[in-house]
């Protein structure tokens, strides 16, 4: 009797475990792009600025959306570009950054082909995908110009299509999630704070300074 409760209550709670394993949505409220259903765990990719490698891929990915360096695209990226690439489950997304040189951001299928130039000039900085969702955070600091963005892109019949795109004063610091899908970046120089949920932004009040009052 006791075995035969023990399998009932398994079974109850099985595609309970499988849909929490799976779904990686937490306490997610707000979607990674307005009118995309979050669905999944996001795919986070930071750009690392610091490291110059070619992408780990079977196939070469076509350069010449690279603004500068004509005629030269393929060789300068493979050997000064920054690299971040997300495998998404109907293709790949491809994400190199030459910093004043611009970048791009290139949507591939998983055999190689290129489909689609989603953003080509602007340096990315991150890539964030929740199944039919895409944000690709973009900017650059270079002498006195400073400068970012925020583009979001919905999967349409597995082709990228432009949500929409918010212009920010300088270029993004920093980027953290919050636990209900909410977004904070703090922007370079002046430190300023936003908060970004679902493509609307809100500006935040400074952060507090650190106490280093002592007690006498």
């Amino acid at each position: 009797m006791l075995v035969m409760q023990l399998s009932f209550l398994l079974a109850c709670l099985l595609p309970l475990v499988a849909c929490t394993g799976t779904s990686g949505l937490g306490s997610r409220v707000f979607p990674l792009v307005v009118g995309v259903e979050p669905c999944s765990a996001i795919q986070r990719v930071d750009i690392d600025q610091r490291k110059s490698a070619p992408p780990s891929l079977s196939f070469e990915v076509d350069c010449k959306a690279l603004p500068y360096a004509k005629g030269e695209e393929r060789d300068f990226c493979y050997r000064w570009g920054h690299w971040g690439v997300i495998h998404h489950e109907r293709g790949i997304i491809v994400a190199c950054a030459c910093g004043e040189f611009g970048g791009f951001v290139l949507w591939y299928s998983k055999g190689g082909d290129l489909l689609q130039t989603l953003i080509a000039g602007d340096v990315p900085q991150a890539l964030l995908a929740d199944g039919d969702a895409l944000l690709c955070v973009t900017g650059i600091s270079h002498l006195s110009i400073s400068e970012g963005a925020i583009h979001s892109f919905r999967l349409v019949d597995d082709r990228w299509q432009p949500v929409g795109s918010t212009t920010l004063a300088k270029e993004v610091e920093s980027l953290d999630m919050e636990a209900d899908g909410s977004l904070v970046l703090k922007l370079m120089w002046d430190g300023s704070r936003f908060r970004c949920r679902a493509g609307a932004l809100e500006q935040l009040p400074p952060s507090s300074p650190p106490n280093t009052h002592k007690a006498p």
